[in-house]
């Protein structure tokens, strides 16, 4: 309606998610002001920004409902059965260095039904995903999450029965593969082939129940221009 943008939150990540009957607004913020500390806390926070008439009207108060670090790329991803998804890693203090946490963790937080946090990828297949797990995203039908890790590597996580299949290894690009559905089934990615020279090559790729078909190879140079070269 032409009114000009306001402002929901200061210091949030990058990737916040509407809830299911699109009136809040659930993202991660921080209230670290330094940006020199290594180690920021953040907070996973739920704030109303629509009225009843839908026109926006954001709300004094909010619920905070997780502490976790915070990361500047962390997404959240809110399901239709109410269930509020997010990455961190699990900390439990005091803790030697050694025994610091190498990989994230996906957790399920359900405010309306439950108060606890659940882990949501079995211990056995934890080191099959990347172990930074912040570019996560939630298939349309919401029974698989893929991710998108360094080197490229791309994963598909079931929420039911905890099963990971590999889509890519960890390739030698510095690549960060951010991996998008098509549909429930299908996996749009940017695939790394071989070449005939030293530089391994970017294709974009679909992955549908473990097959690969690259439909970027007969793409012209000005499409593939800027995008995979």
């Amino acid at each position: 309606g032409g009114e000009p943008p306001r402002l929901v939150a200061g210091m949030a990540a990058d990737y916040p998610d509407w809830s299911p009957d699109g009136n809040s607004l659930v993202y991660i913020t921080t209230t670290t002001t330094n940006s020199t500390d290594d180690i920021k806390l953040g907070v996973l926070t739920r704030r109303r920004v629509l009225n009843e008439r839908g026109q926006v009207e954001i709300q004094s108060a909010k619920d905070d409902l997780a502490g976790l670090l915070f990361n500047e790329q962390a997404r959240v991803r809110c399901l239709r059965d109410g269930r509020i998804l997010f990455a961190s890693e699990e900390w439990r203090l005091p803790v030697t260095t050694n025994d610091l946490p190498q990989r994230q963790q996906l957790f399920a937080l359900d405010p309306e039904r439950q108060s606890t946090l659940t882990p949501l990828v079995p211990r056995g297949t934890q080191e099959m995903l990347p172990p930074s797990l912040s570019s996560f995203e939630v298939s349309p039908d919401e029974k698989r999450v893929a991710v998108g890790g360094d080197k490229s590597s791309v994963a598909v996580f079931t929420l039911a029965s905890g099963n990971v299949e590999l889509v890519q290894d960890a390739t030698g690009t510095d690549l960060k593969s951010i991996p998008c559905w098509r549909s429930a089934t299908e996996l749009c990615y940017i695939a790394i082939q071989s070449s005939n020279t030293n530089q391994p090559k970017a294709e974009v790729a679909l992955w549908e129940n473990g097959k690969t078909r690259v439909i970027s190879r007969t793409w012209p140079a000005q499409a593939r221009k800027g995008l995979l070269e």
